[in-house]
């Protein structure tokens, strides 16, 4: 399974782990989204959760529109 990351600074990338993108994204604090496909076809969407202040390891789901 291919996870992306986007950052608007340091762009998109790409990885094989959901762990791995994870821990991109703690060390990148720039990574605003992180998504993937799930076995069904559907996108998920993981946006940063900014208005948590200090705390920004927090993640919550986006719907796509299909």
């Amino acid at each position: 399974m291919d996870i992306q990351t986007r950052s608007e600074e340091t762009g998109l990338r790409t990885f094989s782990t959901l762990v791995n993108a994870f821990t991109h994204a703690k060390e990148d604090l720039t990574v605003w989204k992180i998504s993937f496909e799930v076995p069904s076809g559907e996108r998920v969407r993981l946006v940063r959760n900014t208005d948590q202040g200090d705390d920004l390891n927090t993640w919550f789901y986006e719907p796509l529109m299909g």
